[in-house]
């Protein structure tokens, strides 16, 4: 079953007024009937001796970065869970540019979040969006995400480029004359890349309407090969921005800032499933007043 978003920003906290010591690690687990979710949960910082909690902001302690607890035979504490796999690269998205965007909520960062609830828009009939990697990567196909509404704004023609410097590109697989119908809303089409390179930055270029003046897109997606024999991923811990969406809560942000941690995975078996990952090591005096909140 695929991951769908979910909010939970929190703040931890660990109180003393007596002697002792806490020494122990924070972990993120969780135990699910039918879906790991992607969650966003309150960087750490030790704040005396006695007190420590986290909200995840950039002027804090960052905490680790997809650390899995492992049992005493050194195999990991998840059980029917697997983290993002795919060979998707949208984890090594650096920086994300476009030929213009209406931010903040329909900004061009949000086709590469991996969630269809979010999109891309600009106010043109024609336009660019163009994704910069940590490291030169192999992508072997991608995909675009229809956005929720206007098929109208549905990309129908473009050119994915490949470049190493960001100013000579590759022209790496064309398409024309691509449809989403109108109820396919939020709905993946996949492309094979005709040339495959390994480049840093991939550019989707010339992308042209269907009619009107605005374009839209909720994702797009480069996906490197994958080895069918190398084990699941396991599922992943990281600091992100806050939740896109949600019924009780205000997008994108977290606890006290705009950041929160964001777990990422997907129930892959029948049956209950689980998972702990390591947030911090945690060493704080305790005693019989402390207080976990």
């Amino acid at each position: 079953m695929p991951v769908a978003p979910f909010a939970h920003p929190r703040s931890q906290r660990r109180r003393t007024t007596r002697s002792g010591r806490l020494t122990a690690p924070i972990v993120v687990a969780a135990v699910v009937a039918a879906m790991i979710p992607l969650a966003s949960v309150a960087p750490a910082q030790a704040a005396s001796q006695t007190e420590f909690f986290s909200s995840f902001e950039s002027d804090q302690a960052a905490p680790f970065a997809d650390r899995v607890e492992l049992a005493a035979d050194g195999t990991p504490l998840q059980q029917n869970v697997e983290g993002p796999g795919g060979g998707s690269l949208l984890g090594s998205v650096k920086t994300v540019t476009a030929s213009g965007e209406n931010a903040p909520n329909e900004a061009a960062i949000w086709a590469a979040d991996g969630n269809p609830g979010t999109k891309w828009l600009v106010f043109q009939p024609q336009g660019w969006l163009q994704y910069q990697l940590q490291n030169v990567a192999t992508a072997v196909t991608y995909s675009l995400t229809s956005g929720n509404d206007a098929p109208e704004r549905d990309p129908k023609q473009w050119v994915l480029k490949g470049s190493t410097d960001g100013s000579t590109w590759v022209d790496l697989d064309t398409q024309t004359n691509q449809t989403w119908a109108d109820a396919d809303r939020g709905v993946k089409k996949s492309y094979t890349i005709q040339t495959p390179g390994a480049y840093s930055y991939y550019k989707l270029d010339g992308i042209v309407n269907h009619s009107g003046g605005l374009i839209q897109l909720a994702d797009w997606d480069l996906l490197a090969q994958v080895d069918p024999s190398a084990p699941a991923a396991p599922v992943s811990t990281g600091v992100a921005t806050g939740p896109s969406s949600g019924y009780n809560m205000k997008a994108r942000v977290g606890w006290t800032g705009t950041h929160s941690l964001r777990y990422a995975g997907e129930h892959s078996a029948d049956g209950e499933a689980s998972f702990t990952n390591r947030l911090f090591d945690v060493d704080v005096a305790v005693g019989a007043t402390s207080r976990l909140s």
